[in-house]
């Protein structure tokens, strides 16, 4: 039987770069087996956009406006390339 799970952690749990999910199915005293199978998992939070690198790349996805922050000069190039 197909079940939906949610839940909510903070954000603070999760690492720059790569992090890992965990999957364990312990099974019920007296039960010999049990099978889980994870068909998808989804993850949405909010990030900054901090550069901390003399380059920064970044996708604006569909906001509209994006705050930058951490560049070491305040003289910094722009380059829009969503219509090359």
């Amino acid at each position: 039987r197909a079940a939906e799970l949610g839940f909510t952690f903070a954000a603070s749990l999760l690492n720059p770069g790569p992090n890992t999910v965990e999957l364990a199915a312990v099974a019920d005293p007296g039960v010999a087996m049990s099978i889980v199978a994870l068909d998808r998992f989804e993850l949405a939070y909010e990030r900054d956009y901090v550069a901390t690198e003399p380059a920064f790349h970044f996708a604006g996805e569909d906001h509209e406006q994006l705050v930058v922050d951490g560049f070491a000069d305040a003289e910094i190039l722009l380059f829009d390339v969503t219509d090359p």
